[in-house]
């Protein structure tokens, strides 16, 4: 759905009363996609320009405000007027001091106070005014009222009939009523994305409760940004024998057993009952729970499934046209859905045997079969993501499950405040712009030590200064113990192997840093496409498997590393990547370049994202009262 359109004008009286109720109104109507041009005395713009809170959305346009016979020298508006010259105010806006006569007004007001209410005790100045405001209301296309039904319904009907055109109720204009919840899988790759569409739905006044495992609160609480809008609610998670003790997330578990994860996630099901009970949310988020559609449904609330992965996956794997059983074979996994829309965004026969799920027939058919019974029951699909790069697979998903499909954009949170720690920043400053290679493969991602190892030959072999952080391959604690050996004598202070956290978003915007090496995590995927950088791609995955065709193959923004017998990185083949697209003599290179600046250029506007998420709550309320 796209984004309206519309661009609005508002022209207030010269007021500090009326140009604040103006603006309340200029931020819900930019909160939901309209453009607005704002005309006011340029002297009053200092005052109100900290109130706008979309000014990518609403442009002020400064007026000179003439000097009209008695009133102060650089009078603009009604605060340095007194009142008895407010006439002249009018005049030096309307450019006339031409008076009306008129019939005095009808409207009731007792006797005894008429002498002491302004404009009322000067029959003049009264009928003048009203005179104005009459021949307006007879002009104009429409009558907008800040009130509401509740209140006063019976006046704004009066009015309708009397100038015969519609008088339209903005409220009081506070904040939504609507009130969310939110139940992401076990896994902080869904409780982040998840936290921060919430984040954007409180920005635009609606309340969020947020379901997840006690264990993960802690790392989540300081990534909420409104903490009087957006609610935790932790569940305990019960025991499932096979699961090591205390295990809540998928972090805490190895990739064979999350199985058992998701039978603790269904556990929490009378949890999950008596909290949303009480709550009576509108809306359900969920991507993982096949019990919360029915569950919503006897609440009187809405389900939505949320996907925070490529919808190139989803279109390929989990729709009604798969055909899956849990004897469909390997073969018939990797063929393509009829009618899907790509022939290249697509899992290859050779490396099937090597991608995690995929490899397993029985279970991937399971787990896609889950989803897909998930995605039917659900009323609503919503995708993290966008018609500018996943526009034919969203439509087909919603072809194929014959519901809406409401696209957020990616939901990019705001870039944080703080600087890149020093040790970070001091090290990266020794190196010329654009020369660093970064290498990040998410926490999901643990390699065998000799992948570890060929994959950090082929950054020394590539010649470049390089930073890689990646966990510790598989039996060692520290990533320094699993190094090559020599590889520190020979690297010096070249490359940095680091095994912890880094802060990525900082670090793939310094000005050092010329290409990131990634698994086209979903999440990571957002972050390179906003950067400078160039992109060298190694998925691992079945989502980073089809996010990594969507990138090289549709998109042309990255190139793919060639994998070598048994899917190995190979180190000389790294490296080639690597120079390859750090050469700004390469035809190749400069040609993803050239791609990438286009679509940044979209993605990193913060107007665009705005407009993406505005759209959305626009559509959740048409379809919520529209009661589909």
């Amino acid at each position: 759905m796209a984004t309206s359109e519309l661009h609005l004008a508002m022209f207030p009286r010269l007021a500090f009363g009326h140009f604040i109720p103006f603006l309340h109104l200029l931020n819900n109507l930019a909160e939901r996609g309209y453009k607005v041009s704002y005309l006011l005395p340029k002297g009053a713009l200092p005052k109100l320009q900290q109130l706008n809170h979309r000014p990518e959305f609403i442009h002020f346009f400064p007026l000179v405000i003439l000097h009209v016979g008695r009133l102060p020298p650089g009078a603009e508006t009604a605060s340095d007027v007194p009142f008895p010259l407010h006439e002249l105010l009018a005049s030096a806006i309307y450019g006339q001091t031409s008076r009306s006569s008129c019939d005095h007004s009808d409207q009731e007001i007792k006797f005894n106070e008429a002498p002491h209410i302004a404009r009322l005790n000067n029959p003049r100045v009264g009928a003048f005014f009203y005179v104005r405001l009459t021949t307006g209301l007879k002009w104009c296309d429409a009558i907008a009222l800040r009130s509401c039904q509740e209140i006063e319904g019976a006046y704004s009907d009066y009015l309708a009939q009397q100038y015969s055109k519609p008088a339209l109720l903005t409220g009081t204009m506070a904040t939504s009523k609507l009130h969310v919840a939110m139940y992401p899988w076990f896994a902080f790759g869904h409780f982040i994305p998840f936290l921060h569409l919430s984040n954007k739905l409180a920005e635009r006044g609606l309340k969020v409760s947020y379901l997840l495992p006690k264990g993960a609160l802690p790392k989540l609480q300081q990534l909420n940004h409104h903490p009087h809008l957006i609610q935790f609610f932790p569940l305990v998670i019960p025991h499932v024998d096979g699961l090591p003790p205390g295990a809540e997330t998928a972090s805490d578990v190895p990739f064979p057993l999350h199985d058992l994860l998701i039978s603790a996630m269904d556990k929490t099901k009378d949890q999950v009952e008596t909290i949303l009970g009480n709550l009576k949310p509108d809306i359900v988020f969920f991507d993982f729970g096949r019990w919360i559609p029915s569950l919503a449904r006897r609440l009187g609330s809405m389900s939505i499934y949320y996907s925070v992965v490529n919808a190139c996956s989803m279109a390929f794997s989990m729709v009604p046209a798969k055909g899956l059983t849990l004897e469909t074979t390997l073969d018939e996994q990797i063929q393509p859905p009829p009618g899907y829309p790509s022939t290249t965004v697509i899992i290859k026969r050779d490396e099937a045997p090597h991608i995690v799920l995929v490899n397993d027939p029985p279970r991937a058919a399971s787990f896609c079969l889950r989803l897909t019974e998930i995605l039917k029951e659900s009323d609503v699909i919503a995708l993290r993501t966008c018609n500018e790069i996943e526009g034919p697979f969203c439509d087909y998903i919603a072809q194929q499950y014959s519901k809406p499909v409401l696209l957020t954009g990616p939901v990019l949170p705001e870039t944080p405040a703080t600087q890149l720690e020093e040790k970070w920043d001091k090290w990266l400053n020794k190196f010329e712009a654009g020369s660093v290679a970064y290498c990040a493969f998410g926490s999901q991602i643990t390699l065998q030590k000799e992948q570890f190892q060929e994959i950090m030959l082929g950054f020394e072999l590539s010649g470049s200064p390089f930073l890689v952080a990646l966990t510790p391959p598989h039996g060692y604690s520290t990533i320094e113990e699993a190094l090559p050996e020599g590889f520190k004598e020979r690297v010096g202070d070249r490359g940095w192997a680091h095994g912890g956290w880094v802060p990525q978003t900082l670090i793939l915007k310094h000005p050092s840093v010329g290409c990131f090496v990634s698994h086209c995590g979903f999440g990571s995927m957002w972050e390179f496409l906003v950067s400078d950088c160039q992109i060298v791609l190694i998925p691992f995955l079945p989502d980073q498997v089809m996010g990594a065709r969507l990138m090289v193959q549709e998109l042309k923004v990255a190139i793919e590393v060639e994998r070598g017998v048994d899917w190995i990185i190979g180190k000389e083949s790294l490296s080639k990547s690597i120079n390859l697209v750090m050469d700004k003599e390469s035809e190749l290179g400069n040609s993803v370049r050239n791609n990438h600046v286009k679509f940044k250029s979209i993605f990193s506007s913060k107007h665009w994202q705005d407009e993406k998420i505005g759209t959305f709550v626009q559509d959740l309320q048409f379809i919520l009262e529209s009661g589909k």
